[in-house]
């Protein structure tokens, strides 16, 4: 789907807010496994959840004329993004494929469950043919825990007595880090994915199949330093990048790569070569990063200008 088509099945679903219900589940870690438990909310509650939701729905993606829509494979500025997962699948998000399985999920309970043993909120909407699944992190601040210690108190409505609160309260926010539309996940808080599930693992195994096929190339003495500096996020995000849409691998033989090397003034004098001057030899990070550059094609010439430009920071080269 593109940006619009997105956008499109999203109203739709908010369109019919009245004939929809927002179903909320806790994702609940017990020791090592995580576990999915419906929430039984009164309705009031769910009302005001559901408003609250299909609101930052509009906000985030409906009416939000500036997001664009990229793969997470391309990403490289996440500000006002949406992401298309297009990676191998997340093992630690399993359980949003889960829910489209239509399982029968425990509801949560106060006798067996504990408030402390939540990581996230997922909402779950269906219209018609269509499924909503949207993500969201918790983390401590969410809880407030009733203190053998001190009085934590609290203002009722039409009262001008504060009230003692006697048990812990957990606040849910209905908005999303990421979600799944028709079986297709997309990010809007890439860092989320970074910091608390397995995308690393994945990031790192798709720079080490860019990395072979850069060596299947046979322009690099060897790859070891390449190697060195996929524990470097952004790097490894790079070279996942040359390996799934490098313009140049593939495209253009080592002899034209070195030919561009050898003129270009963003390069000329960075890279070291092997005796017969027909291969690089990538022997620090600085010029293992200006290689990932170059399989990407960072650098142009502006037609215009005649300047040579660095893509990504759109910085004048000097050509003295």
């Amino acid at each position: 789907m593109n940006i619009e088509e997105i956008k499109t099945n999203m109203k739709n679903i908010s369109d019919r807010s009245d004939e929809l219900v927002l179903e909320t589940y806790f994702v609940l870690k017990k020791g090592n496994e995580e576990t999915l438990k419906r929430v039984d909310l009164e309705v009031e509650a769910q009302t005001k959840l559901k408003r609250e939701f299909l609101q930052n729905l509009s906000n985030l993606i409906i009416h939000n004329e500036e997001l664009e829509l990229q793969k997470v494979s391309e990403a490289t500025n996440e500000e006002n993004m949406l992401l298309y997962y297009d990676l191998e699948e997340l093992e630690s998000l399993s359980m949003l494929n889960k829910l489209n399985e239509n399982e029968e999920w425990e509801t949560y309970s106060f006798d067996d469950d504990e408030l402390s043993e939540i990581t996230g909120i997922i909402y779950l909407v269906h219209n018609d043919d269509q499924t909503l699944i949207a993500y969201k992190k918790t983390y401590p601040i969410n809880l407030v825990k009733k203190d053998s210690r001190g009085v934590k108190i609290w203002k009722p409505q039409n009262s001008e007595r504060f009230v003692e609160v006697t048990e812990d309260i957990y606040s849910i926010y209905p908005d999303m880090d990421l979600f799944m539309l028709d079986g297709e996940m997309y990010i809007l808080n890439l860092k989320v994915l970074e910091r608390f599930f397995d995308f690393h693992d994945v990031i790192v195994s798709s720079a080490n199949d860019a990395i072979n096929k850069i060596d299947d190339i046979g322009i690099l003495v060897d790859t070891s330093v390449l190697q060195d500096i996929i524990s470097e996020m952004s790097q490894a995000r790079k070279l996942t990048q040359v390996g799934m849409h490098s313009p140049v691998i593939g495209k253009v033989t080592g002899e034209d790569i070195m030919g561009f090397v050898n003129k270009h003034p963003a390069l000329t004098g960075k890279f070291k070569f092997n005796e017969d001057q027909t291969k690089i030899e990538l022997d620090t990070k600085v010029s293992a990063r200006l290689f990932i550059k170059l399989l990407n094609d960072d650098y142009l010439l502006s037609e215009l200008t005649e300047l040579h430009y660095d893509t990504r920071a759109k910085s004048a080269v000097d050509n003295t």
